[in-house]
């Protein structure tokens, strides 16, 4: 787990609900946490920060109110934005509505994308860097589920890299919704597309330009993905 989650300090200090809600805010804010992003749970946070866990309660359901996280039962409790559930809806609606729309959407995409990379190969740090390598770590499988798991991930850690939290909020929802759309429409060419693995070569090839901080290379390998996907899925 990201350890900037545990770099507060709360010696002597009062409010802490409130005051660790704000850290969480603000470590979503800068998409330290990214959507999606599953929370440690409350008693290792308590633990953790070495505070009582109904303080570490009341914080997970101020985040909770202000609409900062959901929670899911025993599945634990997961990062989502103010944005996101309205943006996604957005995007759902003019897709259904026209589906030619989908076509405008990846184009905006491909935009939005490119001008990622610049920000990621300036700004991704180490732990960046880690988190990516992570999902190609884990593509030498053939769960499908699991590879798109790994496939998704990979683009959500690569946008939250830019540590531009507008960009990389809107890339991910811009994502979620071609995904979501693609799932209802075309999964066999989802897994077909992830069994036949060009992707992860693609991914790979973006991951090594982004290390060698390579700005063109980033872009020009983030446009070869974008159109072998186009070119999959949009005839």
């Amino acid at each position: 787990m990201k350890e900037e989650i545990y770099k507060i300090d709360l010696k002597g200090k009062k409010d802490l609900p409130n005051l660790l809600a704000d850290h969480f805010i603000s470590l979503i804010s800068l998409n330290i946490l990214i959507p999606g992003e599953k929370l440690p749970s409350e008693l290792a946070l308590s633990r953790k920060l070495n505070i009582s866990r109904i303080a570490m309660r009341e914080s997970m359901k101020i985040l909770e109110a202000k609409g900062f996280i959901n929670s899911l039962g025993r599945k634990g409790k997961f990062v989502k934005t103010i944005l996101q559930a309205n943006m996604v809806n957005t995007f759902q609606d003019m897709l259904l509505s026209n589906r030619e729309n989908i076509k405008k959407l990846f184009d905006v995409k491909t935009i939005l994308d490119r001008e990622i990379a610049v920000h990621v190969c300036n700004n991704a740090d180490e732990s960046d860097m880690k988190n990516m390598y992570s999902y190609i770590c884990s593509l030498d499988t053939d769960d499908l589920p699991r590879l798109r798991n790994c496939y998704y991930n990979f683009f959500n850690a690569f946008f939250s890299s830019s540590k531009n939290v507008f960009f990389s909020h809107l890339a991910i929802q811009i994502s979620n919704s071609i995904k979501e759309y693609f799932e209802i429409h075309s999964t066999e060419k989802i897994d077909s597309m992830l069994t036949e693995k060009t992707v992860f070569s693609q991914m790979k090839n973006i991951y090594t330009e982004v290390t060698n901080r390579n700005v063109s290379g980033s872009r020009e390998n983030i446009d070869i993905h974008n159109n072998y996907v186009k070119n999959i899925f949009i005839k």
